[in-house]
């Protein structure tokens, strides 16, 4: 059997075949000590004072095996006949149940046609009062019951397998409400998701795709099913929304967990991540030591920012265990190749400095107007002070508000404080 779950059997009667019935709950209850069946349910279990059409309706619709004990007083039932017997064919028809017809007593059942279109216990259609070992006819019933329970889930088994195949397909279609869709139908009924599909169904939760409500709670509950299954996109999301504390409480140490689970499974996007973490610190101690092992497998796949920042941490003389100026001019080089303007940046102040290399104004104030140019604060506010204060250029007030202006018109406070300070003088 591909695919097993225990069912809920209804038995659908007529009051005097009742010794039937209790003969075939006994028998069912070797299925239901095998783990095969949840409850067996009748209208026997009606409390007093429930709503007896409301509960039998209840109890029918969530049962996945439907068994109808057969005889002349079952099709003299007026209720079986118009409310049992309509919504059980409904179900039936769905694939939502299995309807098994049980011939208890002989009559002309063959005269309704839903009925006679299915096939009949016990074998050879030889009602259950007929046979000289009542025993031996209970056998057969419940060997054709557990037969159809497999058979069920078999076919249920594949036509699910056909539901997340188009699941599938519609999320690499960008097609996510589709995608939804079929989710919620698979989701119900207990059927495995596997990691990838657990990621995907996450991901359109937690970022709300296909105009889907963002759900950051169940996201995270299915980011760890699938992470737990060692889906390393799955891991990497769970660390952000640690980080963030969307849908969980913030926690940097199982962020830190997941980013680094992820990170050992070859994801570069949580190396990023992870590096991140560690270079600016937040919500936790800065460790540029594992911050470069990080970010080093990001630069290694070409990224400018990430060679930037890496030889950010190399070129720094405040941080003497890990200043490498081999390294650092190595990864620089890496980044001005690609016209990184804060690399460009870097490299020029350096220049203009002159600690860690021999000092060139000129060139410095080229490779800063380079990222400049790309509209760099960092830049801007460096060449509008070096203007300003006149240090190894000849100052210059207009050209200090000229990089001034441009750094305050691309948000910078600190550009707008220059700016009146140079009016007021």
């Amino acid at each position: 059997m591909m695919f097993n779950s225990p069912v809920n059997i209804f038995i659908i009667y007529s009051r005097k075949d009742l010794e039937y019935h209790d003969m075939l709950k006994k028998h069912l209850n070797l299925l239901k000590n095998n783990g095969n069946i949840v409850d067996i349910w009748s209208d026997g279990k009606i409390l007093p004072g429930e709503n007896w059409d409301d509960v039998i309706k209840q109890k029918l619709k969530a049962a996945e095996i439907i068994l109808m004990l057969i005889s002349a007083d079952f099709f003299d039932s007026e209720y079986i006949l118009k409310d049992e017997l309509t919504l059980a064919f409904k179900q039936h028809s769905n694939n939502t149940s299995v309807v098994i017809p049980i011939l208890v007593r002989n009559c002309l059942w063959t005269v309704h046609k839903d009925i006679s279109a299915l096939q009949i216990l016990p074998r050879n259609a030889e009602p259950v009062a007929t046979w000289k070992h009542l025993d031996e006819a209970y056998t057969s019933v419940i060997a054709g019951i557990d037969s159809s329970i497999k058979g069920f889930f078999e076919k249920r088994f594949t036509t699910l397998g056909s539901l997340l195949t188009m699941a599938m397909e519609f999320y690499n279609a960008e097609q996510y409400g589709q995608a939804y869709d079929y989710f919620a139908k698979i989701l119900p009924t207990g059927h495995p998701l596997d990691s990838e599909a657990a990621f995907r169904y996450a991901k359109i939760l937690n970022e709300g795709l296909g105009n889907i409500p963002q759900n950051s709670l169940t996201a995270v509950h299915w980011y760890q099913y699938s992470a737990n299954l060692g889906n390393t996109k799955s891991q990497n999301n769970l660390g952000v929304m640690y980080e963030k504390g969307e849908g969980v409480a913030l926690n940097i140490d199982n962020a830190i967990f997941w980013y680094s689970k992820s990170a050992e499974g070859g994801n570069i996007l949580a190396s990023r991540n992870l590096g991140l973490l560690f270079y600016f610190g937040v919500n936790i101690k800065k460790d540029y030591h594992k911050a470069l092992k990080n970010l080093t497998v990001v630069a290694q796949d070409g990224d400018p920012y990430f060679q930037y920042l890496i030889s950010d941490i190399y070129l720094n003389q405040n941080l003497p265990d890990v200043f490498n100026k081999n390294e650092g001019f190595y990864w620089l080089k890496k980044s001005l190749d690609q016209n990184y303007p804060k690399a460009q940046c870097l490299w020029g102040a350096i220049q203009m400095d002159g600690h860690i290399t021999e000092k060139n104004v000129t060139s410095g104030l080229i490779w800063l107007n380079h990222a400049a140019d790309q509209d760099d604060l960092d830049a801007l506010l460096i060449l509008g002070d070096i203007f300003n204060l006149g240090e190894d250029v000849t100052k210059s007030t207009k050209k200090a508000i000229e990089y001034y202006e441009k750094a305050a018109n691309l948000g910078s406070s600190r550009a707008h404080d220059r700016i009146d300070e140079l009016y007021k003088r």
